[in-house]
């Protein structure tokens, strides 16, 4: 991306990202996505996982909530009767006769 006088590119920041040819400037990585500095792309988290507040890595979900693959771009909190360990990208039923905790752990 140019910088903003126009006299010569710098590298996108981190959480941020500029593909070649169609993007004129850095644009934020979206929710469920994280990039290094100068990248050209998002990466998308893998399951278990959510892009920390400034996109800049992808961390695990603390226990009783989950992301899943391609469909949860944060860590979502387990429903009543389901559970969850850290990095998870389901959340649990409970067996018949159990109940989850009030953490969902």
């Amino acid at each position: 991306a140019a910088n903003a006088n126009h006299t010569q590119c710098v590298e996108c920041a981190a959480g941020k990202a500029a593909e070649a040819g169609s993007q004129p400037s850095c644009t934020s990585c979206a929710d469920g996505y994280y990039s290094s500095s100068g990248s050209d792309v998002c990466t998308k988290c893998d399951a278990g996982k959510a892009a920390n507040a400034n996109h800049t890595q992808c961390v695990e979900c603390a226990a009783g909530k989950a992301a899943e693959a391609g469909s949860q771009p944060s860590c979502t909190s387990c429903a009543d009767g389901y559970y969850s360990s850290s990095g998870s990208d389901v959340c649990t039923k409970c067996d018949a006769g159990k109940a989850a905790n009030a953490n969902h752990t």
